[in-house]
C-alpha cells in the first residue's frame, strides 16, 4: 500500500491538473510507494523533473520550452509592421486584385476575404492564416508575393518553405502556375516568376546538420530573407517553432499558413492550433479545391465539414454506402463496410494494372550521372502523374491487415506478379518509393518520394522529380533504407492532394483513430474519398477527439 505521506504528496501535487492520468497511474503509484514525489514533483519556479504550473504538468524542458516559445510569439504579435503604410498597401493590393490569373477561360479573383487576409498580413510581424481543404491559401502566397515586390521587397529575400520535401515543391509549383496564368503582362509579376523564390524545408531553410542534430541558422546567425512564408503549419511542433523563430531576424515577417482542425504535429506541442486562435488569427471558410459545384467535390466538402462538426447522423447522410468493392464509383464521398482485400485488389488493378503504366515500369531508362536522359522527361512526367493521381492512407504503420507495411506488401507483391518480376531486389519497377529520413548529401528530405525504373544494363534506380527535371540515384546509396510508398500514414499524406483517397481504418479500435485524423485523411481529395472499414468504427472515429494538452494557448492571451 502507499503511505499516507506519499499519497498526501502525490495528491497535493497532481491536484490542479485538468487531465486524467489514468494512463500513468503505474507509474505514479510506484513513485509514490518510494515516496520521492515532493523531490520529483515542484511547481513552476522550482528545479524539480516535473513541475505543476497552472493545472498543466510538465517536464523541465518542456516547460522552458513552451515558455521561450511563447515570449518570442507575443513580441512579434505586438510588433506592429511599419514599413508600408496602409495607402501604400491598398493601392498595391487593388493592382494585384485586378490582374488576376486566368484559369479555363475564367478570372481567379481574390474574395473580399482574401484580400482582407493580404492587408492584414502585411500589417503585423506575425500572421497565422488558418482554412478547411482549398479555402485559397496558395492564392494568398502567390499574391503576396506580388504584393511585397510591389512594395520593393526583393524576391531573393523572401522564403518559401514546408515541413515536407512534398509540400515544399507543391508550394512552389502552384505559386509559379497561379504567375504563368497571369496576363496582364507586369514586368514586375515577370521578374518574379523568373526569379520565384525555391520552396524548402523547413530543415533546409534553417541549414539543419544531421551529424550534429543541429541548425546553421540560429539567433547569433539568423535567416538573411526578411519575410518567411511557412505553409502546412499545423505541422510543427513545439520544439521546431522555437528554432525557427530563434533563426528569425528581429524585424521580419513570419505568414504562418495551414489548417487548425487537422491532425497535430507527431511530436510535443500544436503552435499553430494556439496561434490560429489568438485574436490577430485569420480564418478562410470558402473552398476552392473541391469545386462546390461539382457534386463530387461538393460531397466531399460537406462530408468533412460534418466530420469537423462530430455530427456522424450527417456524415451517414452524405456518405454513399457500399457493401462490395465492386459497387464503388470512385466518385464523392463513398463508405465499404467490407471487403477491406477485393477493394486493394482493385485499387491495384486501377492504379498499377494499366497497359499505359506497365509500358512505363516495363521500361528501361537512358539515366546519365544523377541525372534523367532528357529524352525520357515526358515519361517520366507520365509515370509520376500516374502516381500522384490517387494515394492509399492508413491509421496505422505496421498493425495488422490494413497498416501501411501490410498494405505496400500487398499491392508490391501484385506490381511483381503482374510485371513478373522475378529479381531478389527489394523493389521492383515501378514502386513508388519514400525518403524517411532527411537526407542533405541527396538534397532531399523526410517525405519526398520517387519511383524505382530500370537503367540501362538493368539495374533499378530510385528516380525524384526535382524542379521540371529528374534526379536519379542508387537505392542502396541512402543512409536509411527508402521504404514503399503506394500507401502512407495520414499524417505523412499531410500537405498533399490528390484526385482520390482511400482511407483504411483498421481492423480494431485504435486511439490514433480520431476525427482529426478522418478528416485530414478526407481533405487531402479533390474528387473521391473512399473510407474502408465498418461503421461503428467510423462512429467511434467521428466521437473521437485529439486534444493537444497545452500552456502555450494561456501565456499568448495572458
Amino acid at each position: 500500500m502507499v503511505g499516507d505521506v506519499g499519497r498526501a504528496a502525490l495528491a497535493s501535487a497532481l491536484a490542479p491538473l485538468r487531465v486524467a492520468i489514468s494512463e500513468v497511474e503505474h507509474l505514479v503509484e510506484m513513485l509514490a510507494r518510494k515516496d520521492v514525489v515532493p523531490e520529483l514533483i515542484g511547481g513552476p519556479d522550482e528545479r524539480k523533473p516535473l513541475l505543476v504550473v497552472d493545472g498543466h504538468l510538465y517536464s523541465q524542458r518542456q516547460f522552458a520550452l513552451e515558455a521561450r516559445v511563447a515570449a518570442a510569439l507575443r513580441t512579434r504579435l505586438q510588433k506592429q509592421a511599419s514599413v508600408w503604410t496602409p495607402q501604400n498597401i491598398k493601392f498595391e493590393l487593388q493592382a494585384v486584385a485586378a490582374d488576376p490569373p486566368i484559369r479555363g477561360g475564367r478570372a481567379a479573383r481574390l474574395s473580399d476575404e482574401q484580400q482582407r487576409v493580404l492587408a492584414g498580413a502585411l500589417d503585423q510581424h506575425l500572421t497565422a492564416i488558418s482554412g478547411g481543404p482549398g479555402t485559397g491559401k496558395t492564392s494568398i502566397v502567390a499574391s503576396l508575393l506580388r504584393l511585397l515586390v510591389r512594395l520593393g521587397v526583393p524576391s531573393a529575400s523572401i522564403a518559401l518553405a514546408a515541413p515536407t520535401g512534398r509540400a515544399a515543391h507543391r508550394l512552389e509549383q502552384a505559386v509559379k502556375d497561379q504567375l504563368l496564368a497571369l496576363t496582364g503582362g507586369d514586368p514586375r509579376d515577370a521578374a518574379l516568376l523568373a526569379e520565384c523564390p525555391e520552396g524548402k524545408t523547413l530543415h533546409r531553410l534553417l541549414g539543419y546538420i544531421p551529424s550534429q542534430d543541429r541548425f546553421r541558422h540560429h539567433p547569433n546567425h539568423p535567416l538573411e530573407e526578411s519575410v518567411i512564408i511557412l505553409d502546412e503549419s499545423s505541422m510543427i511542433d513545439l520544439s521546431l517553432m522555437d528554432h525557427l523563430l530563434a533563426a528569425l531576424r528581429p524585424d521580419a515577417h513570419l505568414v504562418l499558413l495551414g489548417d487548425a482542425d487537422q491532425l497535430p504535429p507527431v511530436e510535443a506541442g500544436a503552435p499553430f492550433r494556439e496561434l490560429s486562435n489568438a485574436a490577430s488569427a485569420f480564418h478562410l471558410t470558402q473552398s476552392y479545391r473541391m469545386d462546390q459545384r461539382d457534386p463530387a467535390g461538393r460531397n466531399i466538402f460537406n462530408t468533412a465539414q460534418r466530420i469537423q462538426a462530430g455530427d456522424f447522423s450527417g456524415v451517414e447522410k452524405e456518405l454513399t454506402i457500399r457493401s462490395a468493392a465492386a459497387d464503388v464509383a470512385f466518385d464523392g464521398a463513398e463508405l465499404l463496410v467490407q471487403d477491406p482485400t477485393a477493394f486493394l485488389q482493385r485499387w491495384s488493378d486501377r492504379l498499377i494494372g494499366e497497359d499505359a503504366f506497365l509500358t512505363l515500369a516495363r521500361r528501361t531508362f537512358a539515366f546519365s550521372n544523377t541525372l534523367a536522359d532528357h529524352a525520357d522527361t515526358a515519361a517520366l512526367h507520365a509515370i509520376f502523374t500516374r502516381l500522384d493521381r490517387q494515394r492509399l492512407l492508413c491509421v496505422t504503420r505496421g498493425d495488422g491487415p490494413t497498416s501501411v507495411d501490410a498494405v505496400n506488401r500487398f499491392l508490391h507483391q501484385r506490381l511483381r506478379g503482374t510485371l513478373s518480376f522475378r529479381d531478389r531486389a527489394a523493389f521492383s519497377p515501378g514502386a513508388p518509393v519514400m525518403v524517411v529520413q532527411n537526407d542533405p548529401e541527396h538534397d532531399l528530405f523526410n517525405g519526398d518520394q520517387g519511383v524505382i525504373l530500370r537503367a540501362h544494363g538493368g539495374k533499378l534506380m530510385a528516380v525524384f522529380p526535382h524542379a521540371n527535371s529528374f534526379r536519379v540515384f542508387d537505392p542502396a546509396e541512402f543512409s536509411r533504407p527508402l521504404e514503399l510508398a503506394f500507401a502512407t500514414t495520414v499524417h505523412r499524406a499531410q500537405g498533399s492532394e490528390f484526385d482520390q483517397v482511400a482511407l483504411m481504418l483498421p481492423d480494431r479500435d485504435v486511439p490514433l483513430l480520431t476525427r482529426e485524423l478522418v478528416y485530414t485523411a478526407l481533405t487531402r481529395s479533390r474528387k473521391s474519398a473512399v473510407i474502408v472499414g465498418s461503421i461503428d468504427q467510423l462512429r467511434t472515429a467521428i466521437g473521437r477527439q485529439l486534444h493537444r494538452f497545452s500552456g502555450l494557448g494561456d501565456r499568448l492571451r495572458g
